[in-house]
């Protein structure tokens, strides 16, 4: 986890900089407490945090895209998110709240688990390794109000390119559960109105590819 606190002072002085993890005792590494009995393995588990302009978490929605994660470590997860704090988001030098993802990888061995936190779902690890920041959307993701209710079991990746900018320049949906062509046009219209703050590698912004699920369960 060192490298991640060595970016933090390329940020220091940015009009526009990303939310980030925190490295203390309000870190989710701190307030993560790992189910007993787990299997020796890695576990993988996506998590989507709206960050307020003071850095606590809002609308902590975590999941995991392996069946083999079990749900109690999925549970651990987003409780130990709820209790954390964040480094908020600035724009134009001004706090502002933002939405982010991350990932918690588990590793249990035969000694203590290892608890990596990352400031991205790992998308792009291949390209810019682990440490990178993932694009962090400035508005709210509107979907699922279907028939005069919500509507359960849904799964549509939307898959964005967004430049250094921070502006979309393609996108793809994936109807991975063959929900209604009603929710497939919500998350579509909701998708190109989405503004975000870029990506972010040793504190400069690149462009990056982005992959966020519209879920129900």
């Amino acid at each position: 986890m060192g490298a991640c606190l060595g970016l933090a002072p390329l940020f220091t002085h940015a009009a526009d900089s990303p939310a980030r993890l925190r490295e203390d005792r309000y870190s989710i590494e701190s307030r993560l407490h790992i189910p007993s009995g787990l299997e020796q393995g890695r576990y993988d588990v996506h998590c989507e945090v709206r960050v307020t302009k003071g850095g606590r978490p809002i609308n902590v929605n975590c999941y995991s895209l392996d069946s083999g994660v079990p749900r109690r470590l999925v549970d651990a997860v987003t409780r130990a998110s709820i209790r954390s704090l964040f480094v908020p988001a600035a724009r134009d030098g001004k706090p502002v709240e933002i939405f982010m993802v991350l990932m918690v990888r588990v590793v249990v061995t035969d000694g203590e688990p290892l608890v990596l936190v990352l400031p991205n779902n790992g998308i792009e690890h291949g390209r810019y390794g682990l440490f990178y920041i993932a694009p962090q959307r400035f508005n709210a993701f509107h979907w699922g109000r279907y028939g005069g209710g919500y509507i359960n079991n849904v799964l549509v990746w939307a898959e964005l390119w967004i430049d250094e900018h921070g502006k979309i320049t393609d996108y793809r949906l994936t109807n991975a559960s063959g929900a209604p062509q009603r929710i497939e046009k919500q998350v579509r219209d909701s998708v190109t109105s989405m503004q975000f703050m870029p990506g972010f590698v040793e504190g400069k912004p690149v462009a990056m590819h982005y992959i966020e699920p519209a879920w129900s369960r």
